[in-house]
């Protein structure tokens, strides 16, 4: 049985324990960081004549790349996510954004607006991400990779046509391994993406103005003084039929 003395040693011999446990330096835990997608244009590089309104629905993002955390792919293809090192918000509306912006300071429409505004778009371009991530894979150099997908349809008020329909992928060298730097890479990529889809939607636009107004033209059997007409098919139909008539009636 313990005496009374040996009773109160070990009470401070517990009390020791206690403050030096306290005084111990603890082990900081790990921060969590948090980073933006973003692009930057050049100075100077932007459409003359904008042509009608844009609306940007919101882009789709592919289910394992949807989530916050950054992604990266390591060995043998495997995917793994890093909980310390997120996008400040989700992926998809994040690009969605960026994209919106973008073709707004592009000056090539006259409005790019959301699918919620109230006005009528002339254009819809929708949006889906399939890669997104670091590739950290034995036998290949770090690197960031993007792959996108774009629709661009018109909407003419009676049915939307497909403009044009692309698939984009970029693959960025790293110059490190840490989250930054997959960050930066993905921004290079992203700008890369953004400027090849411009240029490509303005070809595809200008290809169906062609298409729709070949240029001006000369009916037969037209009045003297008619002048050079630039019109669709259904015009074109409806303005002979006219003269045709009225060629019957003088007669």
């Amino acid at each position: 049985m313990m005496t009374n003395s040996q009773k109160l040693l070990l009470c401070l011999l517990c009390l020791l324990l206690l403050a030096i446990a306290a005084c111990a330096p603890k082990k900081k835990p790990p921060e969590r960081n948090f980073f933006v997608l973003e692009t930057k244009r050049q100075a100077g590089e932007t459409w003359d004549e904008p042509r009608g309104i844009l609306s940007v629905r919101g882009f789709d993002v592919s289910p394992g790349f949807r989530g916050k955390e950054i992604v990266y792919r390591t060995e043998r293809g495997r995917s793994q996510s890093d909980f310390y090192n997120q996008y400040f918000i989700s992926p998809g509306p994040m690009l969605t954004d960026v994209s919106r912006q973008w073709l707004d300071d592009s000056g090539m429409f006259e409005a790019v607006i959301s699918m919620g505004s109230h006005k009528e778009a002339d254009y819809i371009l929708e949006g889906s991400v399939t890669s997104l991530y670091g590739d950290f894979q034995e036998g290949d150099e770090p690197a960031s990779v993007l792959r996108m997908q774009f629709l661009l349809l018109e909407d003419d008020r009676l049915d939307y046509h497909m403009l044009m329909h692309r698939t984009y992928k970029e693959r960025v060298t790293l110059t490190g391994s840490g989250a930054e730097h997959v960050v930066q890479g993905l921004n290079k990529a992203l700008t890369r993406i953004l400027t090849r889809l411009e240029k490509d939607m303005a070809a595809a636009m200008e290809n169906r103005r062609q298409s729709r107004h070949p240029g001006g033209f000369f009916l037969k059997n037209a009045p003297v003084g008619l002048p050079l007409l630039d019109i669709g098919d259904e015009e074109l139909s409806f303005y002979s039929w006219m003269i045709k008539t009225s060629s019957t009636i003088q007669n």
